[in-house]
Parts: C-alpha cells; sequence; structure tokens
C-alpha cells in the first residue's frame, strides 16, 4: 500500500488555539507543508516534499510561531513559496494516493483556498491517523503528530511542529500500526 503521511504548520499566535483563531486577524495561513510517500509493505519512502509558504494576510510570523516550529521569517521570505504555487506542488505530489495526517489537516488547505479565493479542487482521500492510533490503544489528546512516534517506543532527533519532523514521527507510527495490519485503505 502506498500512501502519503504529511503535515502542516500555519499562523499562529499566544492562545489562538484556544481562541479557536477568533482574534482580530488571525486567520489560519499555511506556512509549511511537508509530506511523503511511503510504500507501507516494506516502510520504503519514495519521495518527499518540504514547502515554505508565504502568508497573506499576516506576512510576518509571530515570535510564538517561530518558537514553536522553528522556522523562522528570513526562511520564509527567503524559500517560501505563494499558496497557490505551494498547493499546486501538494497537488501534484499527491495525486489521487491516500492522505494520512494527524487530525483534519485538509482543513487548513480548504481555508488557504478561500483566503486566496482558490478553487479546492484535492480529490484524494484524505485520512485521520487519529482513528488508527485509537484502534490500536493509543489515547491520542496525549500525542501530536510530532510526538505520537513516543507512544511506540520510537524516539526521533529534530524539532516538534517542523513539519517534516512531524511526517516522520507520524511515518514511524502509522508504519507499527500497519504491521499489526491494523491499516485497512481501499
Amino acid at each position: 500500500m502506498k500512501a502519503v503521511v504529511w503535515d502542516t504548520e500555519f499562523t499562529t499566535w499566544e492562545g489562538a488555539m484556544a481562541r479557536d483563531w477568533s482574534g482580530e486577524n488571525e486567520y489560519r495561513e499555511l506556512v509549511q507543508i511537508a509530506a511523503k510517500v511511503i510504500d507501507f509493505d516494506n516502510g520504503d519512502e519514495l519521495a518527499e516534499m518540504d514547502i515554505l509558504v508565504k502568508p497573506v494576510i499576516n506576512p510576518v510570523v509571530s515570535d510564538y510561531f517561530t518558537d514553536l516550529t522553528s522556522v523562522t521569517q528570513e526562511q520564509i521570505e527567503k524559500d517560501g513559496l505563494s499558496f497557490a504555487d505551494a498547493y499546486q506542488k501538494f497537488k501534484d505530489f499527491v495525486g489521487e494516493l491516500p492522505c494520512f495526517s494527524y487530525g483534519m489537516d485538509c482543513v487548513i488547505l480548504q481555508e488557504g483556498c478561500d483566503l486566496n479565493e482558490i478553487k479546492y479542487d484535492l480529490t484524494c482521500p484524505f485520512l485521520d491517523a487519529c482513528i488508527y492510533f485509537k484502534n490500536a490503544g493509543i489515547d491520542v489528546r496525549q500525542y501530536t503528530s510530532g510526538t505520537v512516534s513516543k507512544a511506540f517506543g520510537i524516539e526521533l532527533d529534530g524539532h516538534v511542529h517542523y513539519a517534516m519532523h512531524d511526517v516522520n514521527s507520524l511515518t514511524q507510527a502509522l508504519l507499527v500500526v500497519h504491521k499489526k495490519k491494523q491499516i485497512i485503505v481501499g
């Protein structure tokens, strides 16, 4: 089984999650998207992408965001793509493969399309990995995409909330669950 494991990071501020991004000019604008195509039958990583995106409504990310993700304003300005370009690259990367995220990160893409007046037209199936972890007896409230590998005794180097680190954590956890025949897609 081939599938995409992916994660996003988006603009945030101290307390934004508790407020559900309802503060003045608080929008969940995509800033980073990382993904890997995984062959779950043998554990091989077949392809990867890691993209920074320039937010438009809040073009300067908060210090809170940088502390959380380790993504700096300088990196975004130097390497960031427009949302439209990042969305197209992701769409081309995933094609029709099933896409696993920790929660439904596809909502961030939908919100980004709305904010940027782009038609949301992804047709790949989006799967919430949390469902599979719950079925494996994991209390997903105790973890994030970047820490869920610890639920299976796997420690990873890297920065939690940096999208590619979180993809690696999520991938390792999903591979364990898959080996136990607890992931069925299709």
